[in-house]
């Protein structure tokens, strides 16, 4: 039905008050950790924030430290999704990453939960194309947008969510395909992409004159994130995903909150999603 995808939030305003340019966010991870020792030490507000807690489910940790290891090279899950595969260099240097960010005191403490940035109490964060409709009648502050940061030597990538339509056999099965297949013509997604913000589930709608100038005209912002559909990558498509989630979330909570070392949690991490993909066959 509509596509979304994750980049860079970041605070305008934040920016300038450290001298920073509000108009260039961070394109690497090597920027964002520079511009993080300057915005910490000139507003005593942390840089960026992390999802670090694994709560009820764990998707929100998952979900966004998968975009950094897919930056890095490395992958979730091995290619028929029956092991985990993340248990690698470039996992250790993703999750590297995030735990030096917390200890050099660039993102908020482990134990807040989400949701500082948009409070205004830390610079940039890793969010949704969707708050760029969410914020554009009554934004908390002057923001700007860009794609997620990704290593020097790795390459750019982000996540692949959205919202889909299912139809189930029985009476009106029929209807509701004959539905879905009008509601997914160009005509309607182009329009449905206006009215909500959301990204266009066909390519062709996505890079279309009509899109495109809507975007640059209306919605600048989203840019970044039409940018990177390029780069998105989906979760496994596996009905074991959501056990897998968790179980790697709660592990690497461990190394996010210092009671775990980099290399202990990812093959605590490891161990704990095979066993949940082994029991869940």
């Amino acid at each position: 039905m509509s596509a979304n995808n994750l980049g860079l939030l970041y605070n305008k305003d934040l920016y300038a008050e450290a001298g920073l340019d509000p108009e260039t966010p961070p394109e690497t991870w090597e920027e964002l950790r520079e511009n993080g020792r300057t915005i910490l030490d000139k507003t005593g507000k942390p840089a960026y924030e992390l999802y670090t807690q694994a709560g009820d489910n764990g998707e929100g940790l998952t979900w966004n430290f998968q975009v950094n290891l897919w930056q890095a090279g490395g992958q979730f899950l091995n290619e028929d999704n029956t092991a985990a595969a993340f248990n690698t260099e470039e996992g250790k240097k993703a999750l590297q990453f995030w735990v030096d960010l917390i200890d050099e005191g660039l993102v908020p403490s482990p134990s807040t939960s989400w949701g500082e940035f948009e409070k205004g109490s830390a610079a940039a964060a890793q969010e949704g194309s969707w708050m760029v409709g969410i914020w554009q009648e009554d934004p908390p502050f002057d923001f700007g947008s860009g794609q997620a940061p990704y290593p020097e030597d790795g390459k750019a990538a982000t996540n692949l969510g959205g919202e889909q339509a299912l139809v189930f056999e029985g009476d009106g099965a029929d209807t509701a395909i004959a539905f879905l297949n009008w509601f997914l013509e160009p005509d309607q997604v182009l329009d449905w992409c206006k009215t909500t913000g959301m990204l266009p589930v066909r390519q062709d709608v996505g890079t279309s004159d009509d899109y495109t100038s809507w975007v640059a005209d209306t919605q600048p912002l989203l840019q970044p994130y039409v940018d990177a559909m390029d780069t998105a990558n989906t979760r496994p498509a596996t009905p074991l995903y959501p056990k897998a989630s968790y179980a790697f979330a709660v592990e690497i909570e461990k190394a996010l909150n210092g009671s775990a070392s980099v290399d202990e949690a990812l093959q605590a991490a490891e161990d704990a999603v095979n066993e949940a993909l082994s029991e869940g066959n």
